[in-house]
């Protein structure tokens, strides 16, 4: 009776008989020829789908369990589409797969409130295979796989969410997982790419990007993100001084291997650099001070200038020079005074201004700057 309800072949009756009987990977080989000579058998889909569940629980190793799954689901839905509606095996492969993931899913929920993190991430692997779209069993995984600290498992699932619906807050986990638990700064350099693609008017993963390439030492390219992101963003602070810095940085790194042209387009760069930082905070004490002395090594390039060239270029240039020289030092003043106005006793800033006053010929203040250095001294 049951062969000629389910229209079984020798092959069927045999592979159903090797499933009662516990052989299910000899049984699953008679399968696989059966269904690739005629792959519209909903009776063998049938079959396969349930040797393939008995595999799937016999099994160890997740990665097995997870294959098994996979054609557990695509045995049922074959059934589903190849088989009389009216047969017994289209109402039980309907109804196993509609129960597929509320039973993984609940047995997962059981496992993470008893704390055992490794089989709830298993299970929530499972629900997600049986159900795709769902969410549910994602973000249950994401808490059970941080909890037990998979964090692989983790950043799967968080993958997997992003796939369904992006959200910012995923990337960022995701971003954070891999540079802070997975130590991998390649792959977390990677999310932010795809998370910037997914949401290009978020500046936070470009200011990610920015701090994880100068911890990379990659600075060049912090350098060229920063450069474009100002001109973006002009009036936002931290990008206008990070680029600064960086500017300054490879200023100082390179300004020995400079010629005199060279140098001077360098320092009048940063000078305007700083200047753009000045006119979003002008108390900014660093960019006060560096600017202090970017116009004391302008003026210092004149005189070496004049102490570089013969009598007759000596005779020529000197006074232009001089001159050129003593309005960068000015310059220098006014600057290292505001970041004295933000740091009165710093002494650094005191010395660098006797030194100026000094070379301008600025007497009292001078005295007047010796006089607060030994109070403070005392």
């Amino acid at each position: 009776m049951q062969a000629v309800a389910f229209g079984q072949t020798d092959e069927l009756v045999a592979a159903r008989k090797l499933q009662a009987s516990g052989n299910f990977q000899k049984a699953l080989d008679i399968l696989n020829s059966e269904l690739a000579r005629d792959p519209e058998d909903g009776g063998a889909w049938f079959t396969y789908a349930q040797v393939q569940y008995a595999l799937f629980e016999q099994s160890e190793a997740t990665d097995e369990r997870v294959a098994a799954l996979k054609e557990v689901i695509r045995g049922y839905e074959q059934t589903i589409r190849f088989q009389d509606s009216e047969s017994r095996p289209y109402a039980v492969a309907r109804s196993s797969l509609i129960a597929l993931q509320p039973k993984f899913l609940d047995d997962g929920i059981k496992l993470y409130n008893s704390r055992s993190y490794e089989a709830a991430v298993q299970q929530f692997t499972f629900a997600h295979i049986a159900e795709p779209t769902d969410t549910v069993a994602l973000i249950y995984g994401v808490n059970a796989a941080n909890q037990g600290q998979y964090f692989e498992d983790a950043y799967g699932f968080y993958d997997k969410l992003n796939q369904i619906k992006p959200k910012a807050t995923y990337y960022q986990n995701m971003y954070t997982l891999q540079k802070e638990r997975l130590k991998d700064v390649e792959k977390a350099l990677a999310t932010l790419k795809v998370a910037q693609s997914n949401f290009p008017d978020n500046y936070t993963f470009q200011k990610y990007e920015i701090d994880l390439l100068i911890e990379m030492n990659r600075k060049d390219e912090a350098l060229v993100l920063l450069t474009s992101l100002a001109k973006v963003y002009p009036a936002n602070m931290s990008i206008v001084l990070n680029r600064t810095l960086l500017l300054d940085e490879a200023f100082k790194k390179n300004k020995n291997q400079l010629d005199s042209a060279q140098f001077g387009e360098s320092v009048d760069r940063l000078i305007s650099s700083y200047k753009d930082v000045l006119a979003l905070s002008p108390r900014n004490l660093l960019a006060n001070f560096n600017l202090a002395v970017l116009y004391s090594d302008k003026a210092n390039t004149y005189i070496k200038a004049l102490n570089g060239m013969n009598a007759s270029g000596f005779a020529l240039y000197n006074e232009a020079y001089q001159e050129k020289s003593k309005e960068a030092l000015k310059e220098a003043v006014l600057y290292m005074e505001a970041a004295r106005n933000s740091q009165p006793k710093n002494l650094n800033i005191l010395n660098a201004l006797k030194l100026f006053y000094d070379k301008l010929d600025m007497d009292e203040k001078r005295e007047a700057i010796e006089q607060q250095i030994q109070a403070l001294g005392n």
